[in-house]
């Protein structure tokens, strides 16, 4: 299974993407290019049939996983479209006041309940 994951992870390019995603993320000093990007996640956009395979379980050639090259990992979009839409609607919840309604313990019965309501 591992020679399969292998073969998939080169016919795919992965060591010459997550390189070239390093050089963008590096700003210029030594220390980011030789540590890794300053990009903390990646957003993968499968196509086709590529929707199905894990490739951020694929392993670059030093053994690392292509999600922990990055800090905050890596996810997936089905396309750029819906991630463009995600973004704005995440921008415009963030801009919301945030408020809630909330039933504290009405029958009296729930253990913790006090507590949560204050957090």
């Amino acid at each position: 299974f591992d020679a399969h994951l292998s073969q998939l992870a080169s016919a795919l390019k992965v060591d010459e993407v997550v390189a070239a995603v390093r050089r963008t993320g590096a700003k210029g000093s030594d220390e980011e290019r030789h540590h890794g990007p300053s990009i903390a996640s990646v957003v993968l956009l499968a196509h086709g049939a590529l929707h199905a395979v894990p490739i951020h379980a694929l392993r670059c050639a030093d053994g690392i996983r292509v999600s922990e090259v990055f800090p905050a990992g890596a996810s997936y979009t089905p396309s750029l479209e819906l991630l463009a839409r995600a973004q704005a609607a995440a921008a415009t919840l963030a801009t919301l006041p945030r408020r809630a309604v909330v039933v504290q313990n009405p029958t009296n019965d729930l253990d913790g309940a006090d507590q949560e309501v204050q957090h």
